[in-house]
C-alpha cells in the first residue's frame, strides 16, 4: 500500500456493506479516498498517518528544548515513525544546514522512540526521547527553528481495523446522503448528513487514540 493511498479499498468496502454497497467501483474508491484524507485533517494527522512509506524518507522538525520531541509540525500536524535509520536522528544545533553536528540513531542508548514499548505491539513511535546517560553525546533538543531532520520509514505497518471501518462506514452514509438529496457536492466529514451511531462510536474511539491533545490551561 502506498502513503497516500485510501484507507479502505473496494473489496474491503463492498465486503462490509454487502448488497449496501452500490455505485461503480471507479466513484467509490474516490470517495474512499477523499474520505481518508479528511479524516486525518479531523484528527490532526499527517497525510497518509496510518500507512506505511515503501522506502525511507526524510521529515524536519522544530527543536523542542527538551528531552523530548513529539512529532508533530509547526501546523500540529502528527507524524509516526515506524524505523529509526542509521544516523537517521540529526541535528542542526549552528543552523547551517548541515544537519552534521549530532548524527544519531537507536542504537545510541541514550536515543529511544515513545512510547517505548510500541514496536512489541507493532505500533510506530510517535516521539523521540533522549535519555540523560553518562555516554550521551545530547540529552535535549535544541530550540530552535528546523533543527532536527529525522530519516527513516513513516507510518503504521497494517491500517488499523477502526480506521479501516470508519472510512467505510462514514463514504457510506454521505453517498447514501447524497442520493437522499443532500445539498452539498460530496460532504465533509462532519457536515450536513449526520453520523450514524456506529460511525460516531468509531470516530470517538478514533479521537481517544489519535486525535490532538488538548492543551492545558494555566
Amino acid at each position: 500500500m502506498a502513503l497516500l493511498d485510501a484507507y479502505a479499498t473496494i473489496a474491503q468496502y463492498r465486503g462490509a456493506l454487502g448488497d449496501k454497497a452500490t455505485g461503480a467501483d471507479t466513484a467509490i474508491t474516490a470517495e474512499l479516498l477523499v474520505m481518508s484524507r479528511q479524516l486525518e485533517r479531523k484528527l490532526w494527522l499527517s497525510p497518509g498517518y496510518f500507512n506505511a512509506s515503501s522506502a525511507s524518507q526524510a521529515r524536519i522538525f522544530d527543536g523542542s528544548g527538551r528531552d523530548t520531541l513529539r512529532l508533530r509540525d509547526t501546523d500540529g500536524m502528527a507524524y509516526c515513525l515506524t524505523t529509526l535509520d542509521a544516523d537517521g536522528l540529526a541535528i542542526d544545533s549552528d543552523l547551517d544546514g548541515s544537519y552534521d553536528d549530532y548524527t544519531l540513531d537507536f542504537n545510541d542508548a541514550w536515543v529511544r522512540g515513545l512510547p517505548e514499548n510500541a514496536a512489541a505491539h507493532s505500533e510506530p513511535f510517535t516521539a523521540i526521547q533522549l535519555r540523560p546517560l553518562s555516554a550521551a553525546t545530547l540529552t535535549t533538543f535544541p530550540r530552535l527553528v528546523g533543527s532536527v531532520k529525522i530519516t527513516g520509514t513513516w507510518g503504521w505497518t497494517a491500517v488499523p481495523q477502526i480506521i479501516t471501518d470508519l472510512v467505510i462506514h462514514r463514504t457510506h452514509e454521505l453517498r447514501q446522503g447524497l442520493v437522499a438529496g443532500a445539498t452539498q457536492d460530496y460532504p465533509a466529514y462532519d457536515g450536513a448528513i449526520p453520523l450514524q451511531p456506529k460511525t460516531l462510536w468509531l470516530f470517538r474511539e478514533a479521537e481517544r487514540l489519535w486525535g490532538r491533545p488538548l492543551l492545558a490551561v494555566r
